[in-house]
């Protein structure tokens, strides 16, 4: 692999690490720990401000702090019922194409609106499951916080690195867009805000 490719190689797995470890200090987690430590782990990185071992203890910290709040059970209740109605939904996707191939299309079409029915019902119970959540981690909002400092710590010390990336490769002034939960964070400017349709906002790094 030439320079080249081996820097931007670098740079997208820099950019991915910052997102994942940003949406857990917003409370948001969109990659498991196991994923970022294979990121983390792959950068080689000289003198972080953490060692990955401390990084994680938070990064569990705020997966865990759902299981004290009251509302845990019902949220693990709506998650099991999504869940099952997600195979549910292949199972009738299945039948349906199973009817269409032996051209009963009366049986098509039931097992056809079975499918679009537990689809959508699955689809408004993770909405929901997300909405509990946020709800969550806003009433612990201190305890994100505290348990984030490190993280955000993290973040900036790799928001340094991108730019630093960049340059090698004369891409800097161009800069690249990345989506965050927070802004926070030093070398970053903001682009657009969180939108009906967006719930991040577009930073840029140069």
């Amino acid at each position: 692999m030439n320079s080249y490719r081996y820097i931007e190689k670098r740079i997208n797995i820099i950019v991915e690490l910052i997102k994942g470890l940003d949406s857990f200090r917003a409370g948001a987690p969109r990659k498991s720990i196991s994923k970022l430590e294979e990121m983390y782990t792959s950068l080689k990185l000289r003198n972080p401000p953490y060692k990955w071992k401390e990084l994680a203890q938070d990064l569990k910290s705020i997966l865990d702090i759902p299981k004290s709040h009251p509302g845990y059970k019902k949220l693990v209740n709506i998650h099991q019922v999504a869940s099952f109605l997600s195979y549910a939904s292949i199972g009738t996707l299945i039948l349906s194409l199973y009817f269409a191939f032996r051209e009963e299309i009366i049986s098509f079409l039931y097992a056809f609106a079975a499918t679009f029915i537990v689809t959508n019902i699955s689809f408004i119970l993770r909405i929901y499951e997300a909405h509990i959540l946020s709800q969550i981690f806003k009433e612990k909002s201190d305890i994100l916080e505290e348990k984030g400092r490190k993280i955000k710590e993290m973040i900036n010390y790799l928001l340094v690195l991108l730019r630093r990336e960049l340059r090698k490769i004369r891409r800097h002034q161009r800069g690249i867009e990345l989506n965050l939960y927070q802004v926070d964070y030093d070398n970053i400017q903001v682009v657009k805000k969180p939108s009906f349709l967006r719930n991040t906002y577009l930073v840029k790094v140069q």
